[in-house]
């Protein structure tokens, strides 16, 4: 039996998805909040992120890695991501970027 255009089935990770907070310390609450319901992965909308300084972006993300893990992120053609990967890198996360369609 073929699964989804597979031969075979794989495991999958469940992941929540939200916004970064309104600051850091809404985002830390976020993601405490993620990890205590059981998930071990999550998505972090831009919300407010890019907004502000790469200062205040890399607290967000230094916040959601504290309160949630290893971080993932993902990454989109924008004028403000070259000005933030920098100011994120010690969070110790894998960055994806979208494929080209």
């Amino acid at each position: 039996m073929r699964q989804l255009g597979y031969r075979k089935a794989y495991p999958k990770l469940p992941y929540a998805s939200v916004l970064f907070g309104d600051d850091a310390a809404g985002t830390l609450a976020k993601a405490r909040a993620i990890r205590a319901q059981g998930f071990r992965a999550a998505k972090f909308g831009w919300g407010p992120y890019g907004a502000g300084s790469a200062k205040d972006d890399a607290d967000h993300v230094m916040a959601a890695r504290e309160g949630l893990g290893p971080l993932m992120r993902n990454g989109r053609a924008s004028a403000v991501v070259p000005a933030r990967l920098k100011a994120i890198e010690g969070a110790d996360s894998t960055f994806l970027w979208p494929q080209p369609e």
